[in-house]
């Protein structure tokens, strides 16, 4: 730790990972407490295994097949993709 960074002790702050170590960015003013844990093991995570553009591509296009194989096999009834109407209210007897 250099001098420098010793004055962002107790601090919350923002780095970046580059060429294998992080590297500061920036205090974080606008945050009163720093990311839980299991909010920074996923970013870390994510940070290692990164989804990359060809990933998301593919799962968008998953998506669409499968939406479009939903369409054809229910299209001969229109109010399939209609939600049914909420069941009706019973009244409460009063005591």
């Amino acid at each position: 730790v250099t001098k420098e960074l010793k004055q962002y002790d107790n601090k919350i702050i923002e780095c970046k990972f580059e060429n294998n170590s992080w590297v500061f960015m920036r205090q974080r003013t606008d945050k009163s407490f720093p990311n839980a844990y299991n909010t920074a093991m996923a970013v870390c995570n994510s940070i290692s295994n990164p989804v990359t553009k060809e990933m998301l591509f593919e799962f968008i296009d998953r998506c669409v097949a499968a939406s479009q194989g939903q369409k054809r096999k229910h299209h001969l009834d229109p109010d399939t993709e209609l939600m049914p109407p909420p069941p009706p209210k019973r009244p409460r007897p009063l005591t």
